[in-house]
């Protein structure tokens, strides 16, 4: 298949390949895919297409952004905002695998450990189901027990809602918190 890549406006160099002849159709890679993905299709339908697969920004080897100017830790502690805010509402699938992967680029690009980030990104999420004003789990509680009022468990719940709160701060200051196990069952020689 004929590589080519194409440049944008803003100079991003996008990836792409292109066979058959006649109409295009164009194939598009899900998150964590290439345009490798669609090899099969590509085989099938070029022979009646000009079919062209192409890769997203940030999947090699398109254009992948550098460091956007902040540095891991502020860039963490932005995004972990941001999912602490998308936590009220939402439940953690969404989150997990709509916004996250949108994020992977940028968290890969300043080099943090995905293991350390999913990682934050689980206590994150409880912490933020532990939080007024949402605080899903408090109405999860009111529905086992009904007889409770919804502030008394708001009250109940503010003692573990600092702990994760105090958590997540020591884990995005110590990383080695997180990644000590890890570490220990995949070095190289681990039994």
């Amino acid at each position: 298949m004929p590589c080519h890549s194409a440049v944008a406006d803003d100079g991003v160099k996008l990836y792409y390949e292109e066979t058959g002849s006649g109409d295009p159709l164009v194939f598009v890679h899900e998150f964590a895919g290439d345009f490798r993905s669609w090899e099969p299709q590509v085989r099938h339908f070029s022979r009646y297409y000009r079919c062209l697969t192409y890769n997203a920004r940030g999947y090699p080897p398109s254009h992948v952004p550098g460091d956007p100017g902040l540095g891991p830790v502020v860039m963490l502690v932005l995004i972990l905002g941001l999912v602490f805010i998308l936590g009220w509402p939402l439940e953690w699938v969404p989150i997990v695998l709509i916004v996250i992967p949108i994020l992977l680029p940028a968290i890969h690009s300043v080099g943090i450990d995905l293991v350390y980030f999913c990682t934050l990104v689980a206590v994150c999420l409880q912490t933020a189901w532990l939080s007024p004003p949402v605080a899903m789990s408090a109405y999860f509680l009111k529905g086992v027990v009904p007889d409770w009022e919804l502030t008394d468990i708001y009250v109940g719940m503010m003692q573990f809602m600092m702990l994760q709160v105090i958590g997540l701060g020591l884990l995005v200051l110590f990383p080695e918190i997180a990644l000590w196990l890890p570490t220990l069952l995949f070095r190289e020689g681990a039994p």
